[in-house]
């Protein structure tokens, strides 16, 4: 005898067999005809290249992606699952305009309006071999790469990252449009996936085995012998189209094509096309007698390598991270850096990528962000190991400045420059301050600091009251203040109790000075032990149209850069961050400070 049925259906009369399998026909039918439709509907990725090789016109991009055309013919069924839509080609266009093209040229060749202030040069899409997008010639695999690329960027370079700045679909479109830049799509690097198989363990034996091959094998030439990237052939190295590259740091513990031990591994292997970095694939495999590969000695490599730099290196958010300011818990703290409610407010790390690549101890920027009923003030930390406030010939300062959007839109990153085909809607709004302006406006000579830098920490109080005139300076003598002298409005009597300048800009020599009356940041600063902490205050409310507006409940987009005086750092050559984001107005309230950016 059969158990019946327990539940609430168990008292139903059953089905005849005609019927049940009518209504089993009647789901199949509907199922059959959602699934027609969603192929109908879906367009994958590689539905577009030649709508995007065939925009011409010129479209002003921004972050808001338009309604996406889908394609007339429908794909295979696999090719639905989980489908991107891409924005329309001249909207793709138009954002590689906007953000790619002020260094790789409105053409892909690496001559953009930024690219004379960017060491190594950027990449060349049309002549030169993508070096960290691809591990076979097959094209998705290619534009898997590129998407990476586009969306962390590169470390130890001058390319930024634009995951969380643009979307998923722009950043797939952009890698399309990139690609097919190429003077020739297929000649894609004709290389195979390596499998690295399983790293053994890490002994001294195997890091001793690394450290002969590194030098065995050249690998000291470039790299130099602690792996900074300063060998004996570092300065004569240039890539596949004559352009001055660098050999990597090791060191750093950043590499570009990877920070896994597994992509360390396939660039010892098959090389970085494009650069003098060659395979050491057939240097470094045996083959055993069953015919597989024994991979030791380049794990050895690996090994060694990781030894140059023991220590983790905090790398920080590349772009994206959305911050709020929270309430300060004591408005003393807004100038006074060195007081203890800091310690109580999270910080975010963000990379910075230097625009003139060399061996690079500082990596990252510490962000907190607090406010009260009227003001808001940035907190900045970074490791220097010097305090550089040399204000003379060829000694320069540290310094770290803030850069805001002022429109909706992310602008070009190199200050809103302007490129062909693509105009800045709005200017950008600096806050930069100088540690050399921070003494001066301490007193300078006039007046010690607070404690010596020869004691290990440098506190700068709030500004004073600039000095009155010594007599030198009635025009009898010479004053020897140059720039003063010169009319250089930075060296204006009026700022010099000032050590931030608020500034605006819309392109490359379009920096300007915002009027006396109208600077309306205030800064403080410590140097304690090789660490900066420069607190940046502003009104959150301001009647000058050129300040970026704290009023409004809305994203600007922010951005950071620092200066290393130690370095000859001035002017281009500095350390940058990707676009960022600052909640403002009534959303920014209690709320904590958020990351959301890539890792």
């Amino acid at each position: 005898m059969s158990t019946p049925a327990i539940g609430p259906d168990s008292q139903r009369p059953a089905l005849p067999n005609g019927m049940r399998y009518g209504v089993v026909a009647a789901v199949c039918a509907v199922n059959l005809m959602i699934l027609a439709y969603a192929v109908s509907r879906g367009v994958p990725h590689e539905s577009r290249p030649t709508e995007l090789a065939a925009a011409q016109a010129p479209a002003t991009a921004t972050t808001a992606v338009s309604t996406p055309q889908p394609v007339a013919s429908p794909p295979s069924v696999a090719a639905v699952v989980n489908p991107i839509f891409l924005p329309d080609a001249a909207v793709i266009k138009g954002a590689y305009v906007q953000h790619c093209s002020a260094c790789h040229g409105a053409g892909g060749r690496g001559d953009g309006a930024a690219a004379a202030q960017l060491y190594p040069r950027p990449r060349d899409f049309v002549a030169s071999p993508f070096r960290f997008a691809s591990s076979s010639a097959k094209r998705e695999e290619v534009i898997a790469g590129l998407e990476r690329i586009i969306s962390v960027g590169v470390p130890r370079s001058a390319m930024p990252g634009f995951g969380g700045v643009l979307d998923e679909s722009m950043i797939a479109g952009l890698a399309r449009y990139v690609l097919d830049q190429r003077s020739s799509s297929p000649s894609l690097p004709n290389t195979e996936t390596v499998d690295v198989g399983t790293r053994p363990p890490t002994t001294p034996g195997l890091i001793a085995r690394g450290a002969e091959l590194y030098q065995s094998q050249g690998c000291v030439t470039c790299h130099g012998p602690t792996g900074h990237g300063d060998g004996e052939q570092s300065r004569r190295l240039v890539d596949s189209v004559g352009r001055p590259v660098r050999p990597a740091d090791l060191a750093s513990g950043v590499f570009k094509s990877g920070q896994g031990p597994a992509d360390l591994c396939r660039t010892i292997l098959k090389g970085v096309p494009g650069t003098p970095m060659i395979a050491y694939e057939p240097a470094l495999t045996r083959t055993n007698p069953d015919g597989t590969h024994d991979l030791t000695d380049a794990w050895a490599l690996v090994a060694f390598i990781q030894s140059l730099s023991p220590k983790d290196q905090p790398i920080g958010h590349t772009s994206g991270t959305e911050f709020a300011a929270i309430p300060a818990s004591d408005e003393a703290m807004f100038h006074d850096p060195a007081h203890p409610a800091w310690l109580g407010v999270p910080a975010t790390s963000i990379e910075l990528r230097p625009l003139w690549q060399r061996v690079e101890s500082i990596t990252h920027v510490d962000v907190r962000i607090v406010r009260s009923a009227t003001e808001i003030a940035i907190c900045l930390d970074w490791r220097d190991g010097t305090l550089d406030r040399g204000r003379d010939h060829l000694v320069f300062s540290d310094a770290v400045a803030v850069m805001f959007a002022m429109g909706d839109e992310v602008p070009a990153l190199p200050m809103a420059v302007h490129v062909e085909g693509f105009e800045a809607k709005a200017p950008v709004n600096l806050w930069h301050w100088k540690a050399s302006r921070q003494w001066r406006a301490m007193g300078d000579e006039f007046t010690d600091p607070a404690r010596t830098p020869e004691k290990g920490w440098t506190v700068f109080g709030p500004p004073k009251a600039p000095p009155p005139a010594r007599a030198i300076d009635d025009g009898r003598f010479p004053s020897f203040l140059t720039a003063r002298d010169a009319g250089n409005v930075h060296e204006s009597d009026t700022l010099l109790a000032r050590s931030a300048l608020e500034s605006n800009a819309e392109g490359f020599g379009t920096l300007t000075l915002q009027p006396p009356e109208k600077q309306s940041v205030a800064a403080t600063a410590v140097w304690s032990n090789g660490l900066w902490r420069v607190v940046l205050v502003r009104a959150i409310e301001s009647k000058d149209e050129l300040d970026v507006d704290f009023t409004q409940n809305r994203r600007i987009p922010i951005t950071f850069a620092v200066w290393d005086g130690f370095k000859g750092d001035r002017n281009g050559i500095k350390l940058i961050s990707g676009w960022h984001w600052l909640k403002t107005g009534s959303a920014a309230g209690p709320s904590a400070v958020h990351a959301k950016g890539q890792p």
